[in-house]
């Protein structure tokens, strides 16, 4: 046991006033990790506002831990290092979560459906912690006023809650057909309402 704690004082230091330049990058890299898991882990799409959580960590971590440099609490070279290296590793994260829909998920979160043919996903609902009112404000957004109307609605992983609508119904009010005999022509005029 007294060697795993020697080997994480020797990777994360032990003190902020003997860190290295290593042990500050490392420390960043191990936070934002650890931050990430935590919120998603959370669950709580609403922290983020309209941006994902995965952007929202590196701008929470990079600012604290460059802030540190203006009240001189860490050394300028060794936080400019960590800086780097989180603004790499979110970069190496986005472009592989491009790639792979598996750690998109995992790095990003996922949307969860809500609304189904006008009918709330109760269960759903409750796990994405957003209530009725929640997902009737909305609704309102998009100009609609009852669930009911709703095809389909989903919690996205920024989130926003997203409404799809049946597209509208065409009536028609009006079909008036015109021929002409000799040019053996014909104009239909069909006025629709939607």
């Amino acid at each position: 046991m007294q060697e795993i704690g020697d080997l994480i004082n020797r990777l994360f230091g032990e003190y902020s006033s003997t860190l290295n330049i290593g042990q500050i990058a490392l420390r960043a890299v191990f936070i934002y990790l650890v931050t990430l898991a935590l919120v998603q882990l959370g669950h709580n799409k609403r922290f983020t506002g309209e941006f994902a959580a995965f952007d929202v960590i590196l701008g929470i971590i990079l600012g604290s831990v460059l802030s540190r440099t203006v009240n001189g609490s860490a050394p300028l070279g060794g936080t400019l290092v960590a800086g780097l290296l989180l603004i790499f590793f979110h970069w190496s994260f986005a472009r592989l979560a491009y790639h792979s829909h598996a750690l998109g998920r995992l790095v990003k979160g996922s949307s969860r459906q809500l609304v189904e043919d006008g009918k709330m996903i109760e269960n759903t609902m409750r796990q994405e912690s957003i209530s009725r009112r929640d997902l009737e404000e909305a609704i309102r957004r998009e100009g609609m006023k009852d669930i009911e109307n709703v095809k389909e609605a989903y919690s996205e992983r920024n989130g926003a809650i997203s409404i799809l609508t049946e597209s509208p119904q065409e009536t028609e009010i009006f079909n008036y057909t015109v021929e002409v005999v000799e040019g053996v022509q014909k104009v239909e005029i069909t006025v629709r309402i939607a």
